[in-house]
Parts: structure tokens; C-alpha cells; sequence
């Protein structure tokens, strides 16, 4: 029954035109008035903004502050171990196989090998097995030992060997003459005579020389003397062998003395006597002494 209602109502309107009209003119002011609250809200929303911007532009700028800079952190060094030390490599200091002896009061040096046994003063004073002193063939007393050396024991095994030594001894009691003399001298085998010494260069050096043997069956020397006159002294160099038991003990043989004197003349061949320089002549003698004048010669007469 409403809805009957409802239509007849309604289409009673649609056809009375004042009703009409009234509908039209209630719309228009509809839509005016949406229109004005539609504005007037995009005025407001404006409004707003414009506020807003307005109170973001009077707001207080805070100043911009550059930022601090951070604290230095402290380094801690980290302890480094020291490092290991370098093990320095040893080197082989190979010391000279020859040794140099110098005696400066006579002046006279040798070398010899390191091996050998040096011995100076009065253990330089070599006993032929204990009886005869060797290497003091002056024609006069007065010499002096001054070194010797002694070949190591047992340096020619299986052999008679038994020493050898080179000796340098001195004697200041001799004039030049002299020192060119032996007492003992070697002696020919077969007339027993006595050889003249002879003369040799050594070094640059002139030495008279000679050679000796003394022995028995047992017991054998072989000598070779040298000597030379010097800053008036008589210097004598000696080379000596020493042999025992060829003959008598089984299993040895006799030694080779060529071999044994090969060993000691190096030494020989190194020895330097320092000569002393000769005095400078006197000059004010030389003053004193008047100069000879010549002879005028006789003036000629033309």
C-alpha cells in the first residue's frame, strides 16, 4: 500500500508543473551549495597549507655545526720479537804453512815450517848423540848458538833415520880470513885428502862451504856447513843428519840422505844477513886536508 502510494504521489508531481518548478529550484540551490561547501573547503585546505608553510618558514633555522672530530685513537705498538741473530759463518783462516824467525841483534832471519821445533839460546845448542856438539866448525872457540831447527821424529819411517836439525850459530872472535876456514873439512875416500871449501851463493850471498861425516857401524852424522863474514861477524849455517841402527835392527832400511837434506835446504836458501850500513867518511877530516895546488906552468917565451 506504501508503495502504491509512493507512485501515485510521484506521478502526480511529474504532472503539475508548479511542483516541478519547486524541484528545479530546490536542485539548483543543491548544487550551489555543494558547490560553496566544496570551495569553501579547498579555501580552508589552502588556508592550512599556507599555515603550514608559513610557520615552516618563520620556524628558527638551527645553525649547522660541522661535526667534532673523533678522539685520536691510541695506537698501541705491538712489541715485535727481536729477530733472530744471523749466525756469522765462520771463515777457515788457513795461518801460513812457513814460520819467519828474526834475530835482530845479529841481524839474520830464516823461515821455516810451522811444524817444525824452534829452538834459540842454549837449547839451540845440538849434541851429535849426546857427545859431539854440531854445528860449531870455527877454526877457533867463541861461537855462539843462535837457533835451530829440528825435523819431526819419525818423518821417514821403516828407515835409520833417527834426526836432522839446521842450525845458525855465530862468532865474533874470527876475522874475515878466518871465517872462510873450517876446523873439520870433508875428505876425499880415497887418499884420505882434505877437499878445499868452496864458494856458493845463497840468497844473493857468497858462504864458503864444506861437508863432514863422523860415525860407526851404528851410529852415522853427515854434516854441510856454510859460512859467511858479515858485519864482523862469522855466521855459520849447518844442515845435519843423524842415522842409527841400519845393520842391526831387522826390518829398517838405510834412509835416503839426499831426501832428508831436501827437507833442510829451504831453510838454507831463506836465510838473509842483514848487512849494516858502512859509516859515511868524515867530511871535516876531508876539510882539514888542503886541496893540492897545481904546478904553475913555466911562462913561454916567443
Amino acid at each position: 500500500m506504501k508503495k502504491f502510494r509512493w507512485f501515485a504521489s510521484h506521478n502526480d508531481n511529474a504532472h503539475n508543473p508548479k511542483s516541478q518548478n519547486s524541484n528545479s529550484s530546490l536542485h539548483t540551490e543543491i548544487v550551489i551549495s555543494a558547490y560553496l561547501i566544496a570551495t569553501l573547503g579547498l579555501g580552508l585546505i589552502a588556508c592550512s597549507k599556507a599555515k603550514s608553510s608559513t610557520a615552516a618558514l618563520s620556524a628558527p633555522i638551527a645553525p649547522v655545526t660541522a661535526p667534532l672530530p673523533a678522539a685520536p685513537v691510541p695506537v698501541v705498538a705491538e712489541a715485535v720479537p727481536p729477530a733472530p741473530p744471523v749466525a756469522r759463518k765462520k771463515v777457515a783462516r788457513h795461518r801460513p804453512a812457513n814460520v819467519t824467525y828474526k834475530n835482530d841483534l845479529y841481524e839474520v832471519s830464516f823461515e821455516y815450517p810451522r811444524r817444525y821445533s824452534l829452538k834459540t839460546g842454549d837449547e839451540a845448542i845440538v849434541d851429535w848423540f849426546g857427545s859431539q856438539p854440531m854445528g860449531m866448525n870455527f877454526v877457533q872457540s867463541g861461537g855462539v848458538a843462535v837457533a835451530a831447527v829440528e825435523l819431526p821424529r819419525g818423518s821417514f819411517p821403516g828407515t835409520d833415520y833417527h834426526d836432522a836439525f839446521f842450525t845458525i850459530s855465530v862468532n865474533r872472535q874470527l876475522s874475515e880470513a878466518q871465517c872462510s876456514q873450517f876446523s873439520a873439512v870433508e875428505e876425499q875416500s880415497a887418499d884420505d885428502e882434505s877437499v878445499a871449501p868452496r864458494t856458493i851463493n845463497i840468497g844473493g850471498q857468497d858462504f864458503a862451504e864444506t861437508s863432514t861425516f863422523n860415525g860407526k857401524s851404528t851410529e852415522q852424522a853427515y854434516a854441510r856447513y856454510y859460512h859467511r863474514y858479515d858485519n864482523g861477524i862469522c855466521y855459520e849455517v849447518a844442515l845435519g843428519v843423524q842415522t842409527a841402527g841400519y845393520g842391526v835392527v831387522d826390518g829398517i832400511t838405510a834412509v835416503d840422505r839426499d831426501d832428508v837434506f831436501a827437507k833442510l835446504e829451504p831453510m838454507l836458501a831463506s836465510v838473509k844477513i842483514v848487512s849494516a850500513p858502512k859509516p859515511a867518511p868524515d867530511s871535516s877530516v876531508a876539510a882539514a886536508t888542503p886541496a893540492p895546488t897545481p904546478e904553475a906552468e913555466p911562462n913561454s917565451i916567443h
